[in-house]
């Protein structure tokens, strides 16, 4: 990716992204930060008896967050809570931004609607389809009347709302698939970007595993991303919808792939760029890249073609596995496809508790980590994230699709897509891939074939892989 030129008069703060790994039992998460100076460090309190110690406000740990359905209360809202202690601990005079696909809980929504009384602007976009007369949104209409209490009190550029899209905002068909989140100031930290796979929903915290990202105190992703946001707003195509900003090993793109610089499919031209063997300095294994891969979906043209090119990369010796939850019959041929050596490693992620042999929980990321040999880089630690799905759709559709140079993130991603490949969450019924639940779990890829469900049965019924 190079550098936009919709961005180019933005001020450059170099800033190197150092991360923080931490991994407990269901739940894994990681923070990345840089003191400057408008963020210094902060030295361990002395611990004194009398008077008390003031208390910090809350600021957002800057890094990756990754919830775990499966696990305790926290582990499950890790990013839910973390959008809603945002919300709750934005300042009276700053601005909150969500662009959210879908937007269906009701203590975020009302944690929105208390920021707006108590003097914070707050603007939220979500896509038509899921707020109309065929699929109604309560919770969202009454926090769309509720943002409007006021307004006339107020200068226009503290005035809240929530608005709908068509389609993609910025585009001429697809969807309004962004999960962003900016805060201009929240606690400590200012021009806070959040932005990942996870919708504004109770959904994504108890039904899905989901990824969520964040930057603070760097205003020239805040402003850029606010910038997308402004033209969302308008819900008309753009020209040159895909635009992004490039600073300290951080590269964040918006999509839809459209105009100057978008030959090509961006997922396709990133995996052109991976060469498998001559790692070296520690990264890959063994010598070879390494490449760990939690996709939603990977259905269509686009997907039979991406798999494609990934049983190209197996074949020529590259490290990979991959957990899903979505994949098109053609592209799971791609995946079980023989060869110098057979198919390629992957597992599904999913769960149908009472046996209906409909989803109930499911993975919901979308990221590729790769550690070994990318372009010249023969270390490279690059990891892929944001919101867009290996689908035609998401290239037209409003969508993220970023890249951080960091071995941190990189490492947190590998270790979570290896910890749900081999340990699987357990479930009544096999699945697509082959091995979910019990003693299937550790079959050897593409060795059991998958329970078909009864006729008229759709599986994905409870699936959103939006």
């Amino acid at each position: 990716m190079r550098a936009s030129r919709r961005v180019s008069s933005l001020s450059v703060v170099l800033l190197m992204l150092v991360g923080t790994l931490a991994l407990e039992a269901g739940s894994l998460s990681a923070t990345a930060s840089t003191p400057t100076a408008s963020s210094p460090a902060v030295a361990a309190p002395a611990v004194v008896a009398k008077p008390a110690a003031a208390k910090t406000p809350w600021t957002p740990p800057a890094g990756v967050t990754i919830n775990n359905p499966l696990g305790t209360v926290a582990q499950r809202t890790a990013n839910l809570h973390k959008i809603r202690l945002a919300i709750q601990h934005s300042r009276k005079g700053s601005q909150i931004t969500v662009a959210s696909w879908n937007i269906r809980s009701p203590n975020a929504e009302h944690d929105l609607i208390l920021a707006q009384r108590r003097g914070v602007r707050v603007r939220v976009l979500m896509d038509r389809g899921n707020g109309n007369a065929k699929n109604v949104n309560p919770g969202f209409n009454n926090m769309q009347r509720q943002l409007r209490v006021g307004n006339a009190k107020r200068p226009s550029s503290m005035r809240s709302w929530a608005k709908e899209c068509v389609s993609s905002c910025r585009g001429k068909s697809g969807i309004s698939h962004t999960k962003m989140y900016l805060f201009s100031q929240v606690g400590q930290a200012t021009d806070v970007v959040m932005y990942g796979s996870a919708n504004l929903t109770d959904l994504a915290a108890t039904g899905q595993w989901n990824d969520l990202y964040t930057i603070r105190n760097r205003p020239d992703f805040y402003n850029f991303a606010l910038g997308i946001f402004v033209e969302m707003t308008k819900d008309h195509a753009v020209a040159n919808a895909w635009q992004y900003l490039v600073e300290g090993g951080i590269n964040l793109g918006f999509l839809p792939w459209v105009g100057a610089g978008t030959s090509g499919d961006p997922v396709m031209n990133m995996l052109n760029q991976v060469h498998c063997t001559g790692a070296d300095q520690g990264a890959g294994n063994g010598g070879r890249t390494a490449i760990r891969i939690a996709q939603t979906a990977m259905t269509d043209s686009r997907g039979i073609a991406l798999a494609k090119k990934l049983h190209q990369l197996w074949n020529q010796g590259c490290d990979i596995r991959v957990i899903y939850a979505v994949m098109g019959k053609q592209v799971l041929q791609v995946f079980r496809t023989g060869g110098p050596r057979g198919p390629i490693p992957f597992r599904q992620v999913v769960q149908d508790f009472n046996g209906d042999f409909v989803y109930d929980r499911y993975l919901h990321t979308k990221v590729l980590a790769l550690s070994g040999v990318y372009g010249s880089n023969h270390h490279a630690e690059i990891a892929w994230n944001g919101s867009s799905n290996w689908t035609t759709v998401s290239l037209h559709s409003d969508d993220i699709f970023a890249r951080i140079d960091s071995a941190a993130l990189r490492m947190t991603y590998a270790k979570f897509v290896n910890r749900w490949f081999l340990h699987p969450p357990s479930s009544k019924t096999t699945v697509d891939g082959g091995n979910v639940g019990g003693a299937e779990a550790r079959r050897a890829v593409g060795s059991a074939a998958p329970v078909q469900a009864p006729a008229g049965v759709d599986r994905y019924a409870k699936i959103q892989v939006n």
